[in-house]
């Protein structure tokens, strides 16, 4: 099994590759050619559009798992965070969680949720609010680069109500306004 096969079956045809990428590519053909008459290859790729296209050729076999659907997503949230207390999201803050999961991998929403459960044990809490999930979501879009204004903005857009935001960052509603009219202007 190879897991994060793009990694070194990338396209031989890439500028910004270098020649050596190119013979590895090449030996891994040969290889998977004379492993394949006697054994079982499994590869897993979240970046199939990396691949070269002779590597498609030697798998007779290729299953494709889209992303997750909003029911699946909710019932990976349960099944993930069924170690801490969530009974404070209300069904409406769940289904925006969701709603903002949608296009996320597997593996994405997995990490994620798993980081909002790490970080609770951390703090040593045993409850998570949607506010938790959601600016774990805002931080993972944004690659760790998003500061509190935008996080605020974020939240709004989600449909969360100034004085919960307020609550949550422990800053009063009129900072809340600040923060959102200051984005605004921008």
């Amino acid at each position: 099994f190879l897991d994060e096969f793009d990694a070194i079956a990338k396209a031989r045809d890439d500028q910004h590759e270098l020649g050596e990428l190119k013979r590895v590519v090449n030996s891994l053909l040969q290889n998977m050619d004379a492993y394949c008459q006697g054994g079982i290859l499994i590869a897993a790729t979240n970046h199939q559009e990396l691949l070269d296209d002779a590597i498609w050729r030697r798998f007779q076999t290729i299953i494709e798992v889209p992303k997750p659907e909003e029911s699946e997503i909710e019932k990976m949230l349960l099944r993930v965070t069924d170690i801490i207390d969530t009974q404070d999201i209300s069904d409406k803050q769940r289904s925006i969680i969701v709603r903002q999961m949608k296009g996320l991998s597997y593996s994405e929403i997995q990490t994620l949720t798993q980081n909002v459960v790490k970080q609770k044990i951390i703090k040593n809490e045993n409850r998570a609010n949607a506010f938790d999930f959601l600016c774990e979501v805002a931080v993972f879009k944004n690659h760790a680069n998003i500061n509190q204004q935008d996080l605020i903005h974020y939240l709004l857009e989600c449909g969360l109500p100034q004085r919960a935001i307020g609550d949550y960052f422990h800053i009063s509603q009129r900072q809340v306004r600040n923060c959102m009219a200051s984005k605004g202007d921008k």
